[in-house]
């Protein structure tokens, strides 16, 4: 049954060449290395909570909206309306904790639909000066709330949404227990600049993906070190560069090490220019992953295969205070991916507006509408509120 979903994707993906046999009690390299790339194309618990560091209490933060995103690649069309929840609460003045979950469904042509909870994210910040620098400490825990056991057919759906260039809101469902501690340090040098350092390491339990797996699948754990620094450009110019190191260790069905995944490494620089009450910001992003090895037991039985492409991003936004309660966001956003053996090289245009309305002093109105062209085409639309207690 599995044999279809390969089989499916070669005839619907460009370039793609990734029909091969497949067993499920086996987990040839297709499938492993397509099930290792959606696991890492689904990042859980890789923000921090933000922390306060100011003296008076943070409020009680709602947040939730409702997104439709639509888009095409060649014969594909595929669509997700997704519901995100976050709630953010403090528990003082130094530490405070973040819930957030989303519900996904997924439709498209000749695509079995999929619909379901993802996982559950709990997450705990702490906050403290130390001198004159300040130290945020966090606890993020990943609960198995999602849906799990899929079908071949909704497992090939997933295989899709997973996608880094689709960028859909909800790109993965449930994917086991797993929790996270981490801590970043933040060191003034001077008064125009700051360091940072920070690590964290991602603990994850198994969980079975497809329904016809007899044992668990176990994500290796994961090793995530940052450094970074911002400055003063000016009065009214910042600058802040970040580089961020991941180093996984093997997935493991069962007992047996099936799955490598290489290193994964992000540079990223975001100049920010503010005008009164407006502001541009420019952001560059290059995101590098090694390639990734099936296993067979402890030893090498691959060649490394390139799971998930190589990423360049630019994006330039401006922000527009129009009146005291209206603020729209413009940005224009190119993402490019590098060819892998699975799917084409990608070059992908967003254009987008992205308003904000207060309503009242505790609640804003907020909406996005962005435009999808390139190698993929399609829509994003979505509005919500944000609500402070």
């Amino acid at each position: 049954m599995i044999n279809s979903i390969l089989d499916s994707l070669s005839r619907r993906q460009p370039g793609s060449g990734v029909a091969r046999r497949l067993s499920l009690t086996s987990l040839s390299i297709d499938a492993v290395l397509l099930l290792g790339s959606i696991l890492l194309a689904s990042p859980i618990l890789a923000r921090q909570t933000p922390v306060n560091l100011t003296s008076r209490q943070a409020p009680v933060q709602i947040s939730m909206m409702a997104l439709y995103q639509s888009y095409e690649e060649d014969s594909l069309k595929i669509e997700q309306l997704s519901i995100p929840i976050t709630i953010t609460a403090p528990l003082g003045r130094r530490l405070n904790v973040t819930l957030s979950a989303r519900q996904g469904n997924v439709t498209g042509d000749d695509l079995e639909s999929l619909s379901g909870l993802s996982d559950a994210q709990l997450t705990l910040g702490y906050a403290t000066p130390l001198g004159s620098s300040s130290l945020a400490i966090s606890l993020g825990l990943n609960l198995p709330s999602g849906k799990q056991e899929l079908t071949a057919e909704e497992f090939q759906t997933l295989i899709l949404i997973s996608q880094t260039a689709f960028d859909f809101r909800t790109p993965s469902l449930g994917q086991g227990f797993g929790f996270s501690p981490g801590f970043t340090l933040a060191l003034p040098v001077s008064e125009n600049l700051v360091l940072g350092l920070g690590a964290s390491y991602r603990v994850r339990r198994g969980f079975k993906p497809v329904d016809e797996m007899e044992e668990d699948y176990t994500p290796g754990n994961e090793l995530l070190l940052t450094t970074g620094l911002d400055t003063r450009l000016g009065s009214t110019t910042s600058l802040s560069i970040d580089a961020t190191f991941a180093q996984y260790a093997a997935d493991k069905l069962g007992d047996d090490q099936v799955f490598e995944a290489g290193s994964k490494t992000t540079f990223l620089a975001l100049i920010r220019h503010v005008m009164g009450f407006n502001d541009v910001r420019l952001l560059g992003l290059y995101r590098a992953r090694e390639k990734s090895s099936q296993l067979g037991g402890s030893a090498l039985n691959s060649m490394p295969v390139q799971t998930i492409p190589n990423e360049f991003m630019v994006h330039v936004s401006y922000g527009l205070r129009m009146n005291a309660r209206l603020r729209l966001r413009l940005q224009v956003e190119g993402r490019f991916f590098d060819e892998t053996p699975a799917f084409q090289a990608r070059d992908v245009f967003d254009i987008g507006i992205l308003p904000t309305y207060r309503l009242s002093r505790e609640s804003s109105f907020v909406a996005r509408v962005i435009y999808t062209t390139g190698t993929i085409t399609g829509i994003e639309g979505g509005a919500g509120l944000v609500i402070q207690l």
